[in-house]
């Protein structure tokens, strides 16, 4: 349970954490009122339909007459994109460097799929932990603590996000999501075989 809640955690803490950066940098890079609700919207969208998701591909994976097939692939799959994202995804900002400031809704699009993308990220984390542990609470508990660490860090270092070890905090997490993979793709393997 202490391995479920800590990761789930992790999880929650990190990608929440570029999600916020995303934004940071989004809002930071216009400066017109417009705009700015737009990338907002944009955010609650995307929200919204990584939550979606996850209740769909959960309730899919769980309706699975084959469940342990299903749970190596879900192994594997999570495993693929923690390594992707341990090693290619070292920071928020090559996200928004090109983002299409000057046309309001390419602007919304982007950001739209930006934090889409991380929320997927999420999910697939997150049904790679429960597909090993099964039980929904320490995910549920350890989501809830990541997040609170989130809003803490935010809230302590909003104004003084340059001072945040942000860069080592991300080159630390890439070595965390590598073991994950490893771990997940062993499960995964084991399962299939």
């Amino acid at each position: 349970m202490l391995t479920t809640l800590s990761a789930s955690a992790f999880v929650l803490f990190r990608e929440g954490f570029e999600i916020f950066l995303i934004m940071l940098l989004s809002l930071n890079m216009v400066q017109d009122e417009m705009r700015r609700r737009i990338i907002w919207r944009a955010f609650y969208i995307s929200i919204i339909h990584a939550v979606v998701l996850g209740a769909v591909l959960s309730d899919w994976l769980l309706a699975k007459e084959r469940l342990e097939q299903w749970e190596g692939v879900m192994y594997l799959i999570t495993a693929a994109v923690m390594l992707w994202v341990a090693w290619f995804c070292h920071n928020a900002k090559q996200h928004v460097e090109s983002l299409p400031v000057n046309r309001t809704w390419l602007l919304g699009v982007a950001v739209f799929g930006i934090v889409l993308r991380e929320g997927i990220e999420i999910v697939l984390f997150l049904l790679g932990i429960f597909v090993k542990s099964t039980q929904w609470l320490p995910i549920l508990l350890g989501s809830v603590l990541g997040l609170t660490i989130l809003a803490v860090i935010i809230v302590l270092t909003n104004k003084q996000i340059k001072r945040f070890p942000v860069m080592k905090m991300f080159q630390t997490s890439k070595y965390i999501f590598t073991a994950m993979a490893v771990y997940f793709a062993y499960e995964g393997v084991m399962e299939l075989i």
